[in-house]
């Protein structure tokens, strides 16, 4: 990712500032596609939609708002201690492998009501489908299933739960954001 110095949202700084563009969209581009290719490109302001004081906005260079909150997903989001926790926890139902074990609110109702479904097995299954496009990181975090050691979950586990589950955050672009003098 290239950060990119662009000037703050805010006119008393309250926010910080971020924008990147991939550095795969640069590699072995002549000068006339990457002109081309920065003209398709827009500036989103990407946050979360519930907690803007939580995880700091950032403004993305992307050519669409899913792509922008992706990369944001990937640069800032998977990297937010908060977020590792709840990827990390096996003891809550809330938690990303208990959402995993128990995916819809009635089993999860009925998991707090002292039903329990769940087997190693199917444990296992829901993490292996959840993590399909990608099995490799499904076996790291398998891994770290049975070792429960935090260091062997490596930024690509990270970036790969992130992006899965956008849920919440937000881009918008630029020029639809008022600016009030």
């Amino acid at each position: 990712m290239l950060l990119l110095s662009q000037p703050r949202l805010s006119h008393n700084g309250a926010f910080g500032q971020h924008a990147f563009v991939s550095k795969n969209y640069l590699e072995g581009v002549n000068s006339f596609k990457l002109l081309r290719f920065l003209n398709m490109l827009k500036r989103y302001l990407v946050a979360h939609e519930d907690s803007i004081s939580m995880w700091e906005p950032a403004f993305v260079m992307s050519t669409s708002p899913t792509a922008a909150v992706n990369e944001y997903l990937r640069q800032v989001y998977s990297k937010d201690c908060t977020f590792r926790e709840h990827v990390c926890d096996l003891h809550h139902v809330d938690a990303f492998t208990g959402g995993l074990v128990y995916p819809s609110i009635e089993e999860q109702m009925a998991f707090m009501d002292g039903m329990r479904n769940e087997s190693p097995e199917l444990t296992r299954q829901r993490i292996k489908d959840f993590f399909s496009q990608d099995s490799a990181l499904g076996e790291v975090f398998l891994n770290y299933l049975d070792t429960e050691d935090e260091s062997v979950i490596s930024d690509a586990v990270y970036e790969y739960i992130a992006v899965r589950d956008p849920d919440g955050f937000i881009a918008i672009e630029e020029d639809k954001i008022l600016a009030l003098a």
